[in-house]
């Protein structure tokens, strides 16, 4: 699949799209948390973390497990027993933090013009992405 895009290739993209994607699942939940509690092998690096809560907006707090889908698989398995009264309980138990992130506010400016070309850039080649995904269906 070939998708095209205006955005220039020396900006990275990945912060905007999560950005994108939070502002969606944001308003499907009709909730907007201040704090997000990240890990894995994707939130290791913290240039890349501080460029993520910058581009959110929001503090990142990241695990100190080094394998966060255990560790939920270890919540839920302590509320199915019945050892917690619920995953959110047993998370809070069992979940450390290691390192926070916090937004520089200096940056926001910055970013919400970014934000902006992504999106104006995705609205004008649109139509592009879509002929060319199609033709090779």
């Amino acid at each position: 699949m070939l998708i095209v895009s205006a955005w220039p290739p020396n900006q990275p993209r990945l912060p905007y799209s999560a950005q994108w994607a939070l502002e969606t699942l944001e308003r499907s939940a009709d909730s907007s948390p201040s704090i997000l509690n990240c890990g894995g092998g994707g939130f290791a690096s913290d240039v890349w973390n501080q460029i993520r809560a910058d581009v959110l907006g929001r503090t990142l707090r990241c695990v100190r497990s080094a394998d966060a889908a255990a560790t939920g698989a270890a919540a839920m398995a302590l509320a199915g027993i019945g050892a917690a009264g619920s995953i959110a309980d047993a998370a809070s138990r069992i979940v450390q933090f290691e390192r926070e992130f916090r937004p520089d506010p200096a940056r926001r400016g910055y970013h919400e013009v970014r934000m902006a070309l992504l999106k104006d850039s995705y609205a004008a080649t649109q139509d592009i992405s879509r002929r060319h995904v199609t033709s090779v269906l």
